[in-house]
């Protein structure tokens, strides 16, 4: 006789129980997150869901051990994918108001005479305020920011992920999602038809003094960029000599970005390229930013990211913050036009 042969009925009722109770504790949370109106409300339904998902992981655990029927285990499940995905809009509004914070300087905002968080003062004039006086981990703001970002990048990407594991069978897990998330950003090409807002194009234009050659372009992006000679995917800038001053923002997806970068420090290192500026994500653990960062003369990473624009849709920010490289002598003009908006360091 097996195993399953031997469960009591009172072990088989106590399952049900358990798993029947776990669609209360996730409504709560779903409920407390549409109510949310401030940042403490967020947190609270965050908490709220986080307890929701334990309870359901920790019932399935008890359910499999005692051999519970599929369809309980199945309820158990969805409870804890539900609790799983509530937790993680919660994260993405954690972001959106803790960044927020940041911008309006009620965060880490030096020389005030209080910042505020969720209602109370936790910083002044001699005192910048920590992640530690807002009752926030630094890992809490990391994990809120990488699913806010990834649904910026890939909207409902958390919701398909869910479904996806579900779907497998599989028992939905924190680092069940985290898995299925990063395969699908890894496998996502890229959009490559975004736009430099012209704030940017002419802080390098104040650096470079004119820009003669745009390698990634197209018709519509040189009513800003304005460039002497302009290259398009039609007519690719790839296998032709760049000569002067260049502006780029190159294609972020792959293999393009890599090319393009090749190409742009091939042609500065021929001396045909006088002064370069070049504009691409931070992806500072990808080879090819760190051929930038070793050939360029100077870099600024930006506080927060642009929001490039389009010619069919809104702006949109990207998943991540960016990074300008700039090419040539003038270094100290580079620092002091792109200093306002991020951190500068030169080789």
């Amino acid at each position: 006789m097996n195993m399953l042969a031997l469960r009591s009925e009172n072990d088989i009722a106590s399952n049900e129980v358990i798993a029947g109770s776990l669609p209360a504790l996730v409504l709560k949370a779903a409920n407390q997150l549409a109510a949310a109106t401030t940042a403490a409300e967020v947190l609270e339904a965050k908490a709220s869901a986080g307890l929701a998902y334990d309870a359901a992981k920790a019932t399935a655990r008890f359910a499999k051990a005692k051999g519970a029927y599929e369809d309980v285990i199945g309820a158990v499940y969805r409870a804890q994918a539900d609790a799983l995905e509530i937790e993680a809009m919660a994260k993405r509004r954690l972001a959106d108001e803790y960044d927020a914070a940041q911008e309006r300087g009620e965060v880490a905002k030096v020389g005030e005479q209080s910042v505020r968080w969720m209602g109370k003062v936790v910083a002044d004039a001699n005192h910048q305020a920590t992640l530690s006086d807002l009752g926030i981990r630094k890992d809490e703001i990391h994990s809120a920011r990488s699913v806010r970002d990834a649904e910026s990048r890939d909207p409902g990407i958390v919701k398909k992920s869910i479904e996806k594991i579900l779907s497998d069978g599989n028992e939905p897990t924190k680092a069940a999602l985290g898995r299925e998330i990063n395969t699908r950003l890894n496998s996502f090409s890229g959009d490559n038809e975004w736009y430099t807002p012209a704030k940017y194009i002419e802080m390098a234009r104040e650096v470079m003094g004119q820009i003669d050659i745009d390698p990634a372009s197209n018709e519509f992006a040189q009513k800003t960029v304005k460039a002497g000679v302009y290259y398009t995917e039609d007519n690719s800038g790839l296998d032709k000599d760049w000569i002067g001053t260049v502006w780029m923002n190159p294609p972020y997806s792959n293999p393009e970005i890599q090319n393009f970068v090749a190409k742009a420090i091939g042609e500065v290192f021929s001396g045909r390229v006088t002064e370069a500026i070049i504009l691409t994500n931070n992806s500072g653990d990808t080879g090819w930013h760190q051929d930038l960062q070793v050939a360029c003369q100077a870099m600024c990473i930006t506080r927060g990211r642009i929001r490039f624009e389009s010619r069919t849709r809104n702006g949109n920010s990207p998943a991540m913050g960016q990074s300008f490289f700039y090419f040539g002598p003038n270094g100290e003009r580079f620092k002091d036009a792109f200093s306002s908006i991020g951190k500068i360091w030169t080789n």
